[in-house]
């Protein structure tokens, strides 16, 4: 363990990892993004339209935001290990 943590300091390392690290928020940023309208279309077309009451968008697009921010923490790691695997 000790021999890793003194790798960290290495710079071929640290480019490894602010790489893996950016292409990983990239890549969520991206996804969470269309997680996120793909979330909105559903829960309009499961009855919760603009007209149903005041408000319905708003709450359709923090429902929608909660789950896909749910989603990233849950799957940050599979994400990493899936960018550092390429």
């Amino acid at each position: 363990m000790l021999l890793a943590l003194g790798q960290l300091a290495d710079p071929r390392m640290l480019r490894l990892l602010l790489k893996t690290a950016a292409i990983t928020l990239l890549l969520f940023a991206v996804l969470g993004t269309l997680g996120w309208f793909a979330l909105d279309w559903a829960l309009g077309q499961a009855g919760l339209r603009d007209g149903l009451f005041t408000g319905a968008e708003g709450l359709r697009g923090l429902a929608s935001l909660v789950l896909v921010l749910i989603a990233g923490w849950l799957l940050w790691r599979v994400g990493a290990v899936a960018v550092i695997g390429f």
